[in-house]
């Protein structure tokens, strides 16, 4: 019921625009390309750069039912790697912070009085 269509896998999608293509790599690979190709023209002229591959391959999956975006810039090896093992575990924090909360003695809001002897 989500609209993605099951049997149209993510491999077919992007082994045709693969093979159906010929790359031709940007003149300048460190600056956006000057014209963006719509994925019809692209399909025309059997050829595009990386931004035309992306571009394709997005609005196939779009139109398989999935949610796609096309991303352009530049990460860090770690985020294109997802290497999170200089981040601290979620878990541990949670952990750190029930055992800080253990060590502090809490202060009680309310407390009993004690009764005065008015007996004579």
């Amino acid at each position: 019921s989500s609209g993605i269509n099951a049997e149209w896998p993510l491999r077919p999608g992007s082994q045709f625009v693969s093979d159906y293509l010929s790359y031709v790599p940007l003149e300048c690979p460190n600056e956006l390309p000057e014209h963006l190709y719509s994925p019809t023209e692209v399909l025309r002229r059997q050829k595009g750069n990386c931004f035309d591959f992306s571009n394709l391959l997005c609005s196939l999956l779009l139109g398989a039912g999935y949610d796609a975006y096309c991303v352009c810039g530049y990460a860090t090896k770690e985020v294109t790697l997802m290497d999170q093992s200089r981040s601290q575990c979620p878990l541990l924090k949670k952990k750190d912070a029930v055992q800080k909360e253990e060590g502090k003695v809490k202060k009680k809001k309310y407390r009993l009085r004690l009764c005065v002897d008015t007996t004579a």
